[in-house]
C-alpha cells in the first residue's frame, strides 16, 4: 500500500524477526527482500504494512545467533526503505511483566493440593491435547516429574505491536485467581476450553482502547498566571521572569495541578470505557466472535474482552513545559531532573489507578499528528509568541527532544532513554540521518544496538527517501539528479508511520518536518562502500 493521508488506507503492521523455524525464517527473508525491492513500476516504498523487527537477545542481536542474518537484512531494508522499525523484546517493562506473570502462576501451584498436581500431571502425560493446553499457561513437567512454571517467554508475550503508540503493559485482569480457576476447572471436568488469555504479559488480543492527552504547556502557564495574580505584571514575558526566579514554588504548584489534571483524565477514560463496554457485541461481531479481542465471554458481555485493554493517559510538549517552568528543556541536567519528576508523576498515578480500578491505565507519549498544531494555535491565541516556547506553529511531540535541537544520534538516544521507561502505553525514539547513511549498514547496526542496549522500547531511523516519479531514482533531492524531473515524492516519517507526500498533512506537521535537523555522528556518516 503506497499511500496514507490524502488516500487513507487501513493501518496495518507486521512484527517479525524472532521465529527460528525454517518456515518462519523463509517468510521473514522473503518479506524483507520484497521490502528492499519495492512495489510498482518504479519499485517505490510501501507505506503499509508497517514493518517491525523484533530485536531479541540470543535470537538475532549478535553474530552466531540464529536470526542474525535476518537482522542484517532488516538493517539493509531500513537503510533503503525506512522500514522496518525496531521493537525491543528485552525492554525492562516486558521482562517485569513476564516475571510478574510467573509469580502469579507459582502462586497457583502453591494453592493446588498434592492430589490435584498428581492428577494434572497424569492428565498431561495421557492426553496430548491437555498437555499442549496446560503448557500454554506456562506449566510443564520437569525431569523429576514435578509440575513447575516455565520461565521462557511465550510468543504471545513478545512485544507484538501496531506501532509506537499501541503498546500494552502487564494485564491487571489476568491474575492468579483467573489462572487458578482455569486449572481447577480442567482438573474437575477433564475438558479443554478456549479461555482466550494465557498470560499477564500477553500482547496478542489486547490493545489501547482510548487515550486522553494533557497539554502540559497550558497547565504550566495557568500555574504561573495564578502565582502572579495581584502582582503588577504587564506581560507574560514578565510572568516567566518571575517564575524563573521562584522555580521551586512554581514547580511544586505545577506538579500539584498536574496531578489534578491526570485525575481528570482518569475520570474521562473511565467514562469512555463504560460507554464502550455498554455496546452490543454486534457492533464488532467479527472482532469478538473470532477472538480478535482476547478473553471474550458471551455470558459476561464485551467487558470480558475490553477489561484487558489499556486506558492511556497521554501528554504533549514536555520540552516547552520545561522552558516555561524553569527556562530550559531536558538537554540540561536541571531540565532532565524536572522531566523525570513530571514523568514519574504520570507513571506513579497510573499505577495507583490500575490497582484501584482494576483497569490497565498506562502512560502514553502522544504522537499528536494534528494536536501539535491545534493546541499551539490555542496557546498562541492566549499567550502570544514566547521565546523558545511558542515561536513555532507546533508543540513538540510528547517527551521528545525538539526537532530543531542540534544533537547527535547517540545523544538523542541517551536523553530520551532516560524517560521512555516511564511509559507503558506507547512511545517512540527516532533519529534523523543523512542520505548517504544508507550505504553504511554497519553504522546503522551500531545505532540500533545502542538504542536497544539503552533500553529504548521502540526505535526508528529516518533516512531521506525522495523518489523520482519519472525514473524511480531515490535519495534526497527536489530535482532528480538522473533525469532532471521535478515531480518528486517526498517520503517521510511523520510520526511512527510513513507518508508518501508531506503536503497531505496539516501545516503544523509540515513545518515540524521541515525543521528537523540531522542527527549526525562521526561514526554514522556517508560510506562509499
Amino acid at each position: 500500500m503506497q499511500s496514507r493521508s490524502g488516500c487513507q488506507l487501513p493501518f496495518s503492521s507486521l512484527n517479525y524477526g524472532t521465529c527460528t523455524l525454517p518456515e518462519g525464517r523463509m517468510y521473514t527473508r522473503a518479506l524483507l527482500e520484497m521490502t528492499i525491492k519495492g512495489v510498482g513500476p518504479h519499485y517505490t516504498t510501501p507505506i503499509f504494512p508497517c514493518g517491525i523487527f523484533q530485536y531479541m537477545k540470543g535470537v538475532n542481536d549478535k553474530p552466531g545467533t540464529p536470526n542474525y542474518d535476518l537482522k542484517r537484512l532488516a538493517l539493509k531494508a531500513t537503510a533503503s526503505r525506512i522500514y522496518p522499525n525496531y521493537a525491543n523484546v528485552d525492554w525492562t517493562t516486558n521482562v517485569a511483566a513476564i516475571k510478574q506473570d510467573r509469580t502469579f502462576k507459582r502462586g497457583v501451584l502453591e494453592r493446588l493440593t498434592s492430589e490435584d498436581k498428581t492428577e494434572l500431571v497424569n492428565m498431561m502425560r495421557n492426553d496430548e491435547n491437555i498437555r499442549k493446553f496446560v503448557e500454554k499457561f506456562h506449566f510443564n513437567i520437569d525431569e523429576s516429574g514435578e509440575l513447575v512454571v516455565a520461565d521462557e517467554a511465550d510468543p504471545t508475550e513478545i512485544t507484538a505491536t501496531m506501532g509506537c503508540r499501541t503498546y500494552n503493559g502487564g494485564d491487571i485482569n489476568a491474575d492468579e485467581d483467573y489462572f487458578y480457576n482455569i486449572i481447577k476447572d480442567l482438573i474437575d471436568t477433564k475438558e479443554v476450553k478456549d479461555y482466550g488469555l494465557y498470560s499477564h504479559a500477553q500482547k496478542d488480543g489486547r490493545g489501547n482502547l482510548c487515550p486522553v492527552t494533557i497539554i502540559m504547556p497550558t497547565l504550566a502557564m495557568e500555574t504561573i498566571e495564578r502565582y502572579c495574580k495581584g502582582m503588577e505584571v504587564s506581560s507574560y514575558e514578565e510572568m516567566l521572569e518571575i517564575a524563573h526566579k521562584n522555580k521551586d514554588e512554581i514547580v511544586d504548584k505545577f506538579l500539584k495541578y498536574l496531578k489534578k489534571k491526570i485525575a481528570d483524565a482518569r475520570d474521562m477514560l473511565i467514562e469512555r470505557y463504560n460507554h464502550i463496554c455498554s455496546q452490543s457485541p454486534a457492533s464488532a461481531k467479527f472482532m469478538y466472535e473470532n477472538q480478535t479481542m482476547a478473553g471474550y465471554n458471551p455470558s459476561e458481555g464485551i467487558v470480558s474482552a475490553l477489561k484487558h485493554g489499556t486506558l492511556a493517559i497521554g501528554q504533549i510538549a514536555l520540552a516547552e513545559t520545561l522552558q516555561i517552568l524553569i527556562g530550559t528543556n531536558h538537554r540540561t541536567e536541571e531540565g532532565m531532573e524536572l522531566a523525570k519528576k513530571i514523568e514519574n508523576t504520570f507513571n506513579k498515578l497510573c499505577k495507583q489507578f490500575k490497582e484501584e480500578y482494576k483497569l490497565n491505565f498506562g502512560v502514553y507519549f502522544t504522537p499528536a499528528e494534528s494536536l501539535c498544531g491545534t493546541s499551539m494555535s490555542k496557546f498562541k491565541k492566549k499567550y502570544g509568541i514566547l521565546k523558545n516556547i511558542s515561536e513555532k506553529d507546533y508543540f513538540t511531540n510528547s517527551m521528545h527532544i525538539p526537532v530543531w535541537e542540534d544533537v547527535t544520534s547517540f545523544e538523542k538516544i541517551d536523553l530520551e532513554s532516560e524517560l521512555t521507561t516511564y511509559s507503558n502505553a506507547g512511545c517512540i525514539t527516532y533519529v534523523e540521518l543523512i542520505d548517504g547513511t544508507k550505504n553504511n549498514i554497519d553504522g546503522i547496526e551500531e545505532l540500533v544496538d545502542y538504542a536497544m542496549e539503552r533500553n529504548i522500547p521502540y526505535f526508528a531511523l529516518n533516512v531521506p527517501m525522495d523518489t523520482c516519479r519519472n525514473c524511480g531514482h531515490t535519495g534526497e533531492f527536489d530535482i532528480c539528479p538522473i533525469c532532471g524531473c521535478t515531480e518528486i515524492d517526498h517520503l517521510r516519517r511523520i510520526t511512527g508511520y510513513l507518508s508518501s507526500d508531506v503536503s497531505h498533512f496539516n501545516k503544523a506537521k509540515q513545518m515540524e518536518t521541515g525543521d528537523r535537523v540531522k542527527h549526525t555522528d562521526n561514526k554514522i556518516q556517508k560510506c562509499d562502500c
